[in-house]
């Protein structure tokens, strides 16, 4: 049977955004905010990546009609986290390409908010995982991703030699 594998965008935050969503939490007055104290003990460490687990909009703010937001859930080391953000906020977060094969996810592709790529995040490195950047590698349009990922499937290969 052949495995069918899909790509997803799902937008993630660096400990800099939550930073940002945890002090313009009281300005923004919605129901969830992190806590900055928090968030100021995560790692400073910027390869660490917190993908949006779940989103979706919200229109209400102390159970009164408001704006039109963004509900997140991001999952940090310990626990999960939600906050709400303004609409333009959530689509300045940058974008993750996830790879999924039947719904398990294997690999995640961070790009800078240019669309440069900068990380490949997986579990395991195994045989699902290089068809995934293989496959990956043949949907992708910007040359640059191209690139960066041939470049990651002959690391990998040199490295397994």
């Amino acid at each position: 049977m052949k495995q069918k594998f899909t790509i997803k965008k799902v937008p993630f935050a660096t400990r800099k955004h939550l930073v940002e969503i945890a002090d313009k939490g009281d300005a923004w007055d919605f129901n969830r905010q992190l806590c900055p104290i928090a968030i100021r003990q995560l790692p400073d460490n910027l390869e660490l990546t917190y993908p949006v687990v779940l989103h979706s909009t919200h229109e209400h703010r102390h159970g009164e009609p408001c704006e039109l937001h963004m509900r997140m859930m991001f999952t940090l080391p310990d626990d999960n986290a939600f906050a709400d953000v303004p609409l333009d906020y959530f689509d300045s977060l940058p974008i993750g390409h996830v790879v999924l094969l039947q719904d398990e996810l294997i690999s995640i592709l961070f790009e800078h908010e240019d669309g440069t790529p900068w990380k490949l995040g997986y579990f395991m490195w195994n045989q699902n995982t290089r068809r995934a950047v293989k496959y990956m590698l043949k949907k992708m349009k910007n040359q640059q991703t191209k690139e960066f990922l041939e470049s990651f499937l002959q690391d990998e290969i040199a490295f397994a030699a």
